[in-house]
């Protein structure tokens, strides 16, 4: 499994989730729903490879841990719904050991919203 935090896609859920919103002619519940859970689990993982790296990095990790140290759980909400590279925020939210419920509420509406908006602009076309 963490052989899948070291690949980078090309093509994200996001252009899956519009592609099969318009090819079925609404919206895809169960696409929906896989790829949300694939979302949490994945950056879970991330989230305790950041949490167990502590000890080894020991250093500032710049933008990412600034925004949770300023804004906390609005920070994972507020990366969730943009472009910023959530793997990498998951590590710096692991890292500087930020309440894992509260990185998963906040990473759990966050992406439920981009990705309902996301294939409701897709089915408007």
């Amino acid at each position: 499994m963490f052989v899948g935090l070291l690949v980078y896609l090309p093509v994200g859920p996001d252009v899956y989730l519009m592609a099969r919103a318009r090819a079925l002619g609404r919206l895809p519940l169960g696409a929906l729903l896989a790829v949300i859970l694939a979302y949490l689990a994945a950056l879970s993982i991330a989230y305790g490879v950041g949490s167990t790296g502590r000890r080894v990095i020991g250093r500032d990790l710049g933008r990412f841990e600034r925004w949770i140290q300023r804004y906390g759980g609005w920070a994972t909400f507020l990366a969730a719904i943009s472009p910023v590279p959530l793997r990498e925020f998951a590590l710096v939210a692991g890292y500087t050991r930020m309440a894992y419920p509260v990185f998963l509420t906040g990473l759990l509406v966050g992406i439920t919203l981009r990705f309902l908006v996301e294939c409701w602009v897709s089915l408007m076309w």
